[in-house]
């Protein structure tokens, strides 16, 4: 009882004496990312559009450079004639709805930027579906890729150990969406995880991070 007492002072939950006397026998550990490993605190840190000319024809290869939110006016046009203003605005209405933290970020960021444009956001009524995710996800295929504007943004901040989604718009009748966005995301370490972690290897645990980000998020733990 002293020991869950003392684990529970201390943000630990152990549930009865039985699960605190098999913890001896623990050799692996796997922490959860987001909030666990990391303060749960993102924000977007980058972003990109793919080339209009990626628009036409979704497996060719971009031959131009990619463009920031900041610096391309949002009034400029997406897919089917969509603006990247009214882009911006499906998605920060989509993510407002969920409580994931990524959504959450990319929900504020997108009302930020509205907010500062002061463009008027005309409503879309069921014209067009949008989706907000992995590539996989955005391109409802396993045998599309994704604009190399975008793929490319993609590996330049997963090397940061950054977090990316994409978006593509799909208008009605179409026969697959359309990849326009790649939006990067970035959640600091907490500064008691490499500590924490340290402890655990030196007492013979293995700890790994169990994260749907990519492989570059592996530089978070700490060599044993």
């Amino acid at each position: 009882m002293v020991g869950t007492g003392m684990g529970a002072k201390n943000g630990i939950l152990i549930k009865g004496g039985r699960a605190l006397e098999a913890s001896r026998s623990i050799r692996r550990i796997v922490l959860d990312k987001t909030g666990t490993v990391t303060e749960g605190k993102l924000t977007v840190v980058a972003a990109t559009w793919a080339p209009s000319h990626d628009y036409n024809d979704l497996y060719a290869h971009a031959d131009g450079g990619t463009s920031s939110l900041d610096d391309v006016p949002l009034t400029a046009k997406c897919a089917d004639g969509v603006s990247r203003a009214e882009v911006i605005a499906m998605v920060a209405s989509t993510e407002a709805r969920s409580e994931h933290p990524l959504a959450k970020a990319v929900a504020v960021y997108g009302k930020d930027m509205l907010a500062k444009s002061l463009l008027p956001i005309r409503r879309f009524k069921g014209k067009h579906t949008i989706y907000v995710g992995n590539s996989r996800f955005v391109l409802q295929s396993n045998d599309t890729q994704l604009p190399s504007a975008l793929s490319s943004f993609d590996s330049e901040e997963e090397t940061m150990g950054r977090t990316a989604i994409f978006v593509s718009v799909s208008p009605a009748g179409a026969v697959k969406p359309v990849p326009v966005l790649a939006i990067a995301l970035s959640d600091a370490p907490r500064p008691s995880s490499v500590h924490a972690i340290r402890a655990l290897q030196a007492m013979g645990i293995e700890v790994n991070m169990m994260t749907g980000d990519g492989r570059a998020l592996r530089l978070l733990l700490p060599s044993p």
